[in-house]
Parts: structure tokens; C-alpha cells; sequence
């Protein structure tokens, strides 16, 4: 394991650094008293000692001394502040000394030392990242989805038909994903997926834990998008340049200590623009939603009904759950984001019915937790404009300014030359 491997991330007023250990002390205040004569002494117990924490932060890389001059600045500011303790998780603490190390035999690495003391009692609770609080709720929703689904025991007739009618399902599935504008990588992910699950279907189907696992990794693969960066997103100093510098630094060191949590750990290299969000999510949604197809024949049977009825219910539960997974995103312009959130939400409203008492709930909260998130962005509303002659999208995207790419895409143009009618930028 290289130095690199043992490094992790911690934060402290908005400035990430590198640390590979800390050190914290701690005591009570003891005061012993001797007295003449006496063989045991008295202790007298003062309280607690105020704790201290160690960390040493490493910067690393051509430009690492903005972020040591920004860390420094952040250092002697005056105040307590939240620091982002690895192992200790959110401290409330005042930065009281440090010191630097750097050295010509080091170029482009520096470690400061800081002894962090308790903040006082004027601790400010930290507000949760609405992303964050969205983000678990849809991970408990799947989790809840996956718990509440069983199957009953049916003849072996019918079992056959159980596995025929969810294979024509799963095609069904395969050829909806093949419309979406999904990555070419995450597009084989899903299609590999989708190809296990129904060679291994009479397996799978014959314990209903295994077969909603291997459905909820499908769910996984499709919620775990990685999202493009918003485009000109102002950010703090130094720069915007050197923050995406510093933050691909810190995930490619980190990532070996780090463990992923989650979906995302599923997630593929491939990024989705935004502007194909509602095309992606419409997608899911209408998978989310297909109808239950009910055989005929000598296998028929309430019991095989009642197993059908459920397997779709749980295909659906985690594609929506996926659909609101892919839905959690920075946008760009409010258009994108209110398509999305509209279909998501119409989606549950939908399936609410449906659900057991259980995933109900987790719904609800899977939608309130994706509303806030989604509507606490703040976007400007998307510029109209009627265009009587036709023009080419590149003039139109100029004049809009607006990039030609986010312009094709928001406006689904079908003839980049001849674009007519109400355009959005």
C-alpha cells in the first residue's frame, strides 16, 4: 500500500484537504494534594480537560498552494467552525495553532500541522444537504421495495409460466432501455444485467430474496448515472479551474481508502448531460409503469396471478426508484428540472395505491425528500423565444448564449439547420 492509498478526506470551513491520521487527546483535571503525615493523598476532580485534535493536511500538485494560502486564510479566521473529522464525523472546534512544512526536495507538496480545540458552547447544528437527505431516502426506499416482496408456492406448470410472462418483461424491458440515451458502458451494464437475470430466472425466481437483489442491482446500475458537472457554476476561490483540479486529486487518492456507499458504488465512468435527464427519466418511468400481462392456458391460476401481480409491482417500485435516483441531479435551466421532477412525482402519485402500508411510506418520503432537493435549486427560467424564419441552431445557441449542444438537446431539435417555432435557451 503507497502513501496515496492511506489518505483520506476531511474539510474545514468549506476547504477540502488530504490526512492519513490524527491524534486526540483528552483528561480530566486532577488536582492531587499532599499532606504531612498522610499516606494517601487527595484527589480533587476540577472536570473534564477541553479536548484537542490533530490533523495533518496535506496539499499536493502543481497548483497546491492556493489551496494551502486558502486553508491558511481558513485557519485564522476567528470562530468555531464544523470541521469534517474522518473518524470522529462532524466536530465543532477553533483552529489555535499550526504549523507548515514545505522543502525544495518536496515540490508541489505541503503538510500543515493544526491542533484543533473544542469550539464552545455556541455550536451551530449543521443543516443536512438536501441532496444528501434525498439520496436516503430513495436507498431506504429500494432497500424497503426489496424486504416487501415474497412469492407463493404454485405448481411446477405455473411456475413455468411465471418464468415465460416475466422473460417477455424483461425484453420488453431491454428494448425501452435501447431507446434511452443512456452511455454506451452503462448501456451494456443494463444489458448484461438484464441477459443474467433471465438466464438465471428459474433460479432466481425460485427464492424471491435472490430475485429482488438481482432486480435491485438493475435498479442500481440505471439510478447510478453519473451526472456532467454543471457548466459555468460559479465557485468559491481560488478558482473554478483549481477546485476541479484539487477535488479530481482528492478522488483519485482517495478512492482506495474510501469505501463506496450506496448505488454509486455501482456507478460507471460515463457521464449523461443533464439536458437528457428527462429523456432518460421518461424512460424509466414508462418501465416503471408497464402493465401486468396475465397468462392463459392450463397454467393459470390465482396463486400464479397473485405472483405475477407482485413481480411487476417490485420491477416497478425499484425502475421508479432508479427514475428518482437519476432525477437527483443539477440542472441547468428550471424546464429540465421541472419535466423531471413531474414525471418522478406523477410516477409515485400513480403507484401510491398499489403499495403496502411499508413502502408507502417510503415513497412519501422518497418524494418529499427528491421536491425539496429539486426545488431548492435555484434556476433561472428557461429564455423563450418564436423564431419565424428558420435558422441555423448554431445562431440561434449563440444569440441565446447558450452552448449549441444544451440547445439541440433542450429543445429536441430534429434539423440542426432549419430550426423554427418556440425555442427555449
Amino acid at each position: 500500500m503507497s502513501w496515496a492509498d492511506r489518505m483520506v478526506t476531511a474539510r474545514f470551513r468549506d476547504n477540502p484537504f488530504l490526512t492519513e491520521s490524527h491524534d486526540t487527546k483528552g483528561g480530566r483535571r486532577l488536582v492531587v494534594h499532599d499532606y504531612p503525615g498522610g499516606e494517601e493523598p487527595v484527589v480533587e476532580d476540577m472536570g473534564a480537560k477541553s479536548g484537542e485534535f490533530r490533523l495533518n493536511a496535506y496539499f499536493i500538485g502543481f497548483d497546491y498552494d492556493l489551496f494551502r494560502d486558502a486553508f491558511l486564510v481558513a485557519l485564522n479566521t476567528p470562530g468555531a467552525a464544523w470541521l469534517d473529522h474522518p473518524w470522529r464525523g462532524q466536530v465543532w472546534v477553533r483552529a489555535r495553532d499550526w504549523s507548515i512544512h514545505e522543502s525544495n526536495d518536496k515540490g508541489g507538496y505541503c503538510t500543515i500541522s493544526v491542533d484543533f480545540v473544542p469550539g464552545g458552547k455556541d455550536a451551530a447544528m449543521p443543516t443536512p444537504d438536501m441532496a444528501d437527505v434525498a439520496s436516503y431516502s430513495c436507498a431506504n426506499y429500494l432497500t424497503g421495495v426489496m424486504a416487501d416482496f415474497n412469492l407463493d408456492a404454485i405448481p411446477d406448470l405455473g411456475m413455468l409460466s411465471l418464468i415465460a410472462t416475466v422473460q417477455m418483461q424483461l425484453d420488453k424491458l431491454r428494448t425501452i432501455i435501447s431507446l434511452a440515451q443512456l452511455p454506451l458502458t452503462v448501456l451494456s451494464q443494463v444489458r448484461n444485467v438484464i441477459d443474467g437475470l433471465k438466464t438465471d430466472l428459474a433460479v432466481l425466481l425460485a427464492t424471491p430474496a435472490s430475485y429482488a437483489a438481482a432486480l435491485r442491482s438493475l435498479a442500481n446500475v440505471l439510478g447510478a448515472v453519473e451526472k456532467a458537472p454543471v457548466v459555468g457554476k460559479v465557485m468559491s476561490t481560488p478558482s473554478a479551474a483549481s477546485v476541479g483540479s484539487f477535488a479530481a486529486q482528492l478522488a483519485g487518492i482517495s478512492n482506495a481508502s474510501v469505501a463506496a456507499t450506496g448505488s454509486a458504488a455501482t456507478a460507471s465512468s460515463a457521464l449523461i448531460a443533464d439536458t437528457a435527464l428527462p429523456n432518460l427519466v421518461t424512460h424509466l418511468v414508462t418501465m416503471a409503469t408497464l402493465p401486468v400481462v396475465m397468462p392463459g392456458g392450463s397454467g393459470d391460476s390465482p396463486a400464479l396471478r397473485r405472483n405475477l401481480i407482485r413481480e411487476a409491482s417490485l420491477r416497478g417500485q425499484l425502475l421508479l426508484g432508479a427514475a428518482a435516483q437519476v432525477a437527483l441531479a443539477d440542472y441547468r435551466v428550471a424546464n429540465d428540472r421541472d419535466v423531471v421532477l413531474a414525471s418522478v412525482v406523477g410516477a409515485i402519485d400513480q403507484m401510491l395505491p398499489s403499495m403496502s402500508d411499508t413502502v408507502f411510506q417510503l415513497a412519501l418520503d422518497m418524494r418529499a425528500g427528491l421536491s425539496d432537493a429539486l426545488l431548492a435549486q435555484s434556476l433561472e427560467p428557461a429564455v423563450v423565444r418564436e423564431v419565424v424564419n428558420p435558422l441555423p441552431a448554431t445562431v440561434l445557441a449563440h444569440r441565446m448564449e447558450v452552448a449549441e449542444e444544451i440547445f439541440l438537446a433542450v429543445n429536441k431539435v430534429r434539423h440542426p439547420l432549419f430550426v423554427q417555432g418556440k425555442v427555449y435557451g
